[in-house]
């Protein structure tokens, strides 16, 4: 299957968390929670409208936007082929995990978000860290810091120790999930990205 493909089924993915709303209108409340405090609750609302089309177009175009600007610059560098899959797929599983939640609490269907959320990141991490040691130099992807877009060397190594602290970071977050505890999920989080900008900063003064 060619990325146009892909790229028109990852928007008919959106789309369809915005179907699933309507299919469940009737039964929906008038306000839909669209944030969680740390006890799992939701602390702000939408009008039901306002998310079930609202949040799936505002992916929808955010979508279309990340496309447009890996397409251009990973076009300069013939890397494309090779990078575009991982950012195609990126938003619909945020579409699909945002909007189920909605839906899901909206219908009283308890569920622990943190755990939900915690496992998620985890995952993400997972896969950010087994791309990162292979993308080139850009401007969209990757530890876009001062010494990296600077230096070739740097960004190469720098993705090299990034990709080994998002695994481990992310393999972390999910084996400590269900401790439910936010304040290891914020450490490891923290820790996970200031690991290679901390290494980046290193290099670049014993490599000046």
């Amino acid at each position: 299957m060619n990325n146009k493909w892909k790229i028109l089924i990852s928007l008919f993915v959106i789309a369809m968390t915005s179907v699933a709303g309507i299919i469940l209108w009737d039964k929906l409340p008038a306000q839909l929670p669209v944030h969680f405090n740390l006890n799992n609750e939701p602390d702000n609302f939408m009008p039901k409208a306002g998310a079930v089309f609202g949040i799936p177009a505002f992916l929808i175009a955010i979508q279309l936007l990340c496309l447009l600007d890996t397409h251009i610059q990973f076009k300069k560098n013939g890397q494309i082929r090779k990078y575009l899959p991982y950012i195609i797929w990126l938003v619909p599983a945020i579409a699909i995990f945002v909007m189920g939640s909605i839906i899901m609490f909206s219908l009283d269907i308890k569920f622990n978000l943190t755990l939900f959320v915690t496992i998620f990141l985890g995952v993400l991490f997972v896969i950010l860290g087994n791309v990162m040691p292979k993308v080139s130099k850009n401007h969209i992807f990757g530890i876009r810091i001062y010494w990296t877009l600077k230096n070739e060397d740097n960004w190469f190594h720098t993705h090299r120790v990034g990709g080994f602290a998002f695994v481990i970071g992310g393999l972390l977050m999910i084996f400590t999930s269900l401790l439910e505890n936010i304040c290891i999920t914020t450490a490891l989080l923290i820790a996970t990205a200031i690991i290679p900008i901390a290494y980046s900063w290193i290099y670049a003064l014993r490599h000046k």
